[in-house]
């Protein structure tokens, strides 16, 4: 990508900020310390003289050479995420996307959803694994918020942190 790209937005115009908690390693800091990155990326993105909403694009799939936490291991990344946005950034998430949430994880987003207020689980938009394993393939269900261009971009950017198999 260029300078010149347009950064990535859903469909309705809110700004995507795009996770990919498999490259959180949970023993060089804590689930909670990511979560304070992420609020002090946010703090830093979005000005306080506007009321711009964010969708949040969490792209579950493991990476190579990445650390790949759990599912289970990053509910306190997802309690301590939630806590700090609807402390510090009242109403300013649009979504959460979740994808491609394994069938097998769907029970983690359900104990999940019961840390978080209402308000909070009702953004929260759980795509399934349907996805082919040509990672270029949109999961229909993810076509409803972002287009094709734009997903193709975020699943550049994930490609571009995976670590050679050389190294």
């Amino acid at each position: 990508t260029t300078a010149t790209t347009t950064p990535p937005r859903c469909k309705d115009g809110t700004r995507i900020i795009h996770l990919v908690p498999a490259r959180f390693d949970l023993s060089i800091a804590t689930a909670q310390v990511y979560a304070l990155a992420a609020a002090l990326y946010l703090d830093r993105l979005l000005s306080r003289s506007t009321t711009e909403k964010v969708s949040l694009i969490c792209d579950v799939r493991g990476g190579r050479g990445w650390a790949n936490p759990t599912p289970w291991s990053l509910l306190p990344f997802i309690q301590a995420t939630s806590s700090l946005l609807g402390r510090h950034f009242p109403e300013r998430l649009k979504r959460m996307v979740l994808y491609p949430m394994p069938s097998s994880a769907v029970w983690v987003w359900q104990a999940a959803k019961k840390l978080l207020d209402a308000d909070t689980a009702s953004k929260v938009v759980v795509v399934g694994d349907g996805l082919s394993s040509n990672n270029d393939d949109m999961h229909e269900e993810l076509e409803k918020f972002i287009t094709k261009k734009d997903y193709l971009l975020l699943e550049e950017r994930r490609r571009s942190f995976f670590i050679p198999k050389n190294s």
